[in-house]
């Protein structure tokens, strides 16, 4: 989970602390994702989680954590490889109880989460959910199941969904260290045509991500009505400073050429984040 706009570090530290604890592994699912991302195959799936409703309460705890100490909103994480995405995908969820099967099954987690997240923070903070509605794999969750899981997630009651891609197989690139063939490598608005599809459905606030480089790109998709809100990484990563200078009308495309090696020297390299071809540039212009 994504707590957005923490103030007090100390309490940003405990609460992070409290996130990795073993105890309550899936309220962010990231060191969980490593470990299935980094094998060859899904086989550390959610169908192999002992699922309690401590588990469930986590996620109710961490959101009650982040509104005390003054975030504006908490996004739940159910895309890429995180453990709440595997719920979604028929090939992670084999399960054979309440939490797998079909699509009502499936979803049922992020139900009863959104549910204990409500019963603690109360009913005007905001709660969104990052969601995978398709997978990269084949006979993964396809997109037709994915509208549908977005709709009733809206229909639930989040505030918010954010569009993005759910699980693909990154363990060739985990072999290579190479992250520029991914499939966001160089495309632009990559997930604009199902959060296009999926605003049409839906009454709540559609987040578009992926991709996001242009100005012009933002302003025609908010002038058709395809997203409400749009949200930016890597770009941001490259240009700390980009949307104060697309404020000041400076309308230039982002730096970001999506070369995802921000990634690798994170995951490969344990880098603190940084843009790696800003840094090659400004340590070329001092050695000049």
């Amino acid at each position: 989970m994504r707590a957005c706009f923490f103030k007090p570090v100390s309490a940003l530290r405990d609460a992070f602390c409290l996130c990795f604890d073993k105890r309550s592994i899936i309220w962010t699912g990231e060191s969980f994702e490593r470990s299935v991302t980094r094998s060859k195959s899904f086989s550390f799936s959610c169908s192999r989680f002992c699922l309690s409703c401590s588990n469930i309460d986590s996620y109710a705890e961490s959101a009650s954590i982040a509104k005390r100490i003054g975030a504006d909103a908490v996004e739940i994480h159910s895309a890429h490889q995180s453990f709440l995405s595997q719920f979604l995908s028929p090939i992670t969820n084999t399960r054979t109880d309440r939490w797998g099967g079909c699509i009502e099954n499936r979803m049922r987690i992020h139900q009863e989460i959104f549910a204990a997240i409500r019963a603690k923070v109360g009913n005007s903070f905001p709660v969104f959910i990052k969601i995978g509605v398709e997978d990269a794999l084949p006979d993964g969750l396809k997109f037709v199941d994915g509208l549908e899981i977005a709709s009733r997630l809206a229909a639930n009651g989040y505030d918010a969904l954010e569009i993005s891609m759910g699980l693909q197989d990154f363990s060739k690139l985990y072999a290579t260290g190479d992250w520029s063939g991914t499939s966001m490598q160089r495309k632009n608005n990559c997930y604009r045509n199902w959060t296009r599809e999926i605003k049409k459905q839906v009454s709540v606030p559609v987040i578009m991500t992926g991709g996001i480089r242009s100005f012009e790109s933002i302003e025609e998709m908010m002038n058709n009505h395809e997203a409400d809100l749009f949200g930016l990484c890597r770009p941001l990563i490259r240009e700390p400073n980009l949307i104060s200078r697309w404020k000041k009308n400076d309308h230039r495309p982002a730096k970001c050429v999506s070369c995802n090696q921000c990634i690798s020297e994170i995951y490969m390299k344990g880098n603190p984040l940084e843009c790696f071809l800003g840094r090659k540039y400004e340590s070329k212009c001092s050695i000049s």
